[in-house]
């Protein structure tokens, strides 16, 4: 399949014209009928022939693509007013939609990102999940397209701020608020649910709300059908750590609606507190507190928090899914109870009292239930341990990989058995080939994995193509360690960079990730890693211009200045832009005071 075959394909499904099966057959056919030089036409004709797509469709796409491939840098029938948002794979800008005369928000996916297929198909996942679900907290997708080289769709546009915004300027959000702010996500949970969705990425940043308070779900770049396969590579864990499930840290597959309902949960536990629920110094160790780690209630964090908030976040929160709530159904349910003074009906507020780790003995639970949760607990603790060790012995070297073993003679190993195939001996032989550039590049692992995977394939009813199965999967855990290891090691620079408002060499900290390591998913990871550093530094000068202005609005120009200054030399072109701007206002208002 060409690069203007998967753009087509792309394009067409996520305007709803197509659908994945259809596409797939209809590139089967393409690849036993097509000739040299027929190329989309084929395709078009098929899928035309089918009835999968009418001839307006197929021209409409086409059009699109032939003309969007010329890059004028700009994007037709829009005109771009500014830019917004910064995303872990696309820019946001605030635009007007010329056939309409609305105010979008026009997400574009970089020209980089856009040469892989990968994040081209991750991108345009995100405008089909939002797509899917009807919900007047979601934000709306409007339109999809390809143009001036440029892939992008259309949102509505939310005049207001995020959650995250919110917390970096005011440190905590009061309990009413956050109440209704976490009720009207919960009820976008909801309609996710009905639609056999689910987002995987609920945090502070995904947030929007109005400034009539009306609060919608975005980014739904990590979005997956529910009945669907994992849309990441196995092993590999995507999401925010801060927010993440105990089972999404775990990277499973079997993923349900509970998982997003934990995620909400610790972002109502931020908003409450002004803390997330568990801080690691890496991402790593953050996510192991999730698994393992007890947590501190919100109302000890923040006494005056009711009770009633503090059990439905207690809930929320709990570290098996099969104690939280069941369905987003149930959580409005008892967020509307403690909205309206009552006492919530699904989470007991007496035990969540007794969770909060005082002298006083449980309450009614049995003997019985005590003890089966006592024994939950220590397996979970229990299975952190020997992780957490396995984990670090992998690091160190000192997990036996297996691929350097000495072999067995091949008849000792069959005894009896049938003699060896020409199949069996092609077999073995691409396996040694694999286990030798396993020696010879031992950092490749990456690479490894790919080759060992490729024999599987290719040799899959053999025992050397078994082999290769074992061995590959030992191969891709050792890569997501390695990889583990790395992004802890970056995280911990920025961190540090960032402490002392060295954002833009956080940014860079980024860079030093080995390139053997270097994946598809983990180049995502560390574009979105330098999206957050970049949306740190702007919650850290919107919370300097307020202060700024507050002294501005007394008359105080040189203190104003003074405070504005060093924004100038965050390392962040957007940051330090608005900073020149508000210096120059204060210079026009004021007077220039070079301190």
């Amino acid at each position: 399949m060409g690069p203007s075959d998967t753009l087509f394909i792309e394009l067409a499904i996520a305007k709803g014209y197509l659908d994945r099966a259809h596409a797939e057959e209809a590139l089967s056919v393409q690849s036993a009928t097509a000739q040299d030089g027929a190329g989309r036409r084929l395709l078009a004709q098929i899928l035309e022939e089918e009835g999968w797509m009418t001839a307006e469709q197929v021209r409409e796409v086409s059009s699109q693509i032939e003309e969007g491939g010329i890059r004028t840098g700009r994007i037709e029938g829009y005109r771009l007013l500014a830019k917004v948002g910064q995303g872990g794979m696309a820019t946001i800008y605030k635009a007007v939609r010329e056939v309409t005369g609305e105010t979008v928000a026009l997400k574009v996916l970089p020209r980089r990102m856009a040469q892989k297929t990968d994040f081209i198909e991750r991108f345009l996942r995100e405008s089909r999940a939002a797509t899917r679900i009807v919900s007047e907290h979601i934000v709306r997708t409007l339109d999809v397209g390809f143009s001036g080289g440029y892939f992008y769709f259309a949102m509505e546009f939310v005049d207001g701020e995020s959650v995250d915004t919110t917390l970096s300027i005011d440190g905590v959000i009061g309990e009413a608020k956050a109440l209704r702010i976490v009720h009207q996500i919960a009820q976008a949970l909801r309609d996710e649910e009905s639609a056999k969705m689910l987002h995987r990425d609920i945090k502070p940043g995904n947030i929007l709300v109005s400034k009539e308070g009306v609060a919608k779900l975005t980014d739904f770049g990590l979005a997956r059908d529910i009945r669907e396969e994992s849309v990441t590579q196995t092993g590999m864990t995507l999401g925010t750590p801060n927010y993440m499930s105990p089972e999404q840290t775990l990277a499973r597959k079997a993923l349900d609606i509970r998982s997003d309902i934990y995620s909400l949960g610790a972002t109502f536990y931020h908003m409450v507190t002004g803390s997330v629920p568990f801080r690691g110094e890496t991402s790593i160790e953050t996510m192991v507190k999730h698994l393992g780690e007890p947590l501190v209630p919100p109302r000890e964090r923040r006494p005056e928090l009711s009770e009633v908030c503090n059990a439905v976040i207690l809930k929320m929160l709990e570290k098996n899914r099969d104690d939280r709530y069941g369905t987003a159904r149930e959580l409005i349910e008892d967020l509307e109870l403690v909205m309206a003074g009552q006492a919530p009906k699904h989470a007991q507020v007496a035990s969540a009292r007794a969770l909060r780790h005082e002298a006083e003995p449980a309450p009614p639970p049995t003997r019985a239930r005590r003890l089966a949760g006592l024994r939950s607990r220590q397996s979970w603790v229990l299975w952190i341990e020997i992780g957490t060790v396995l984990f670090l012995a992998a690091i160190a070297g000192l997990v036996v990989y297996g691929l350097l073993a000495p072999e067995k003679e091949p008849g000792a190993e069959r005894g009896g058995q049938r003699p060896l195939t020409a199949a069996d001996r092609a077999a073995e032989s691409a396996l040694d080939d694999a286990k030798r550039f396993a020696e010879k590049n031992p950092a490749e692992l990456a690479a490894i994995a790919h080759r060992l995977a490729a024999v599987k394939r290719e040799y899959e009813k053999t025992a050397a193509g078994a082999e290769a199965d074992r061995l590959a999967g030992e191969a891709r855990s050792r890569l997501a360690a390695a990889t583990g290891q790395a992004l802890a090691e970056c995280d911990k620079a920025a961190a540090a960079l960032m402490a002392q408002d060295r954002f833009g060499e956080a940014e860079q900290a980024y860079e030093k990730f080995p390139q053997p390591l270097r994946t598809p998913e983990t180049a995502e990871r560390l574009e979105s890693a330098r999206q957050d550093v970049a949306k740190r530094a702007s919650g850290r000068f919107l919370a300097l211009k307020r202060q700024a202005e507050d002294l501005m609005n007394k008359g105080q120009w040189a203190e104003a200045r003074k405070l504005i200054e060093p924004a100038r030399l965050f390392g962040v072109r957007d940051v330090e832009e608005e900073a020149g701007k508000l210096l120059e206002r204060i210079d026009a208002a004021g007077g220039a005071t070079v301190p």
